[in-house]
């Protein structure tokens, strides 16, 4: 499946993540940059507010939003009360 959302996805998660309209860039690929958590982290640590955004092969889209940056070195539960994790998206349609 191609890793894009579309621009009702990105309209949605706005909303979702509120205070106005924000500036997608992708940080992380695991296509192109290799599919592990040692690559996402080198990626995607210390980056302030960010949206993981999965996709499967089941054609399934989903994900979650942080305000507080990934740190690796950090052990144990960060507080963040604007976080979420998505409900996952069928794009075929079926539950």
């Amino acid at each position: 499946m191609d890793g894009q959302l579309s621009k009702s996805d990105q309209t949605q998660l706005e909303q979702w993540i509120g205070q106005g309209p924000k500036m997608f860039t992708l940080l992380y690929s695991a296509k192109k940059d290799g599919c592990s958590a040692e690559k996402f982290h080198e990626k995607c640590d210390y980056q302030d507010a960010t949206l993981t955004v999965v996709y499967n092969r089941c054609n399934s889209v989903f994900g979650g939003y942080a305000t507080t940056s990934w740190a690796g070195e950090i052990n144990g539960y960060i507080r963040d009360d604007k976080a979420f994790v998505s409900t996952q998206i069928h794009r075929n349609g079926n539950l």
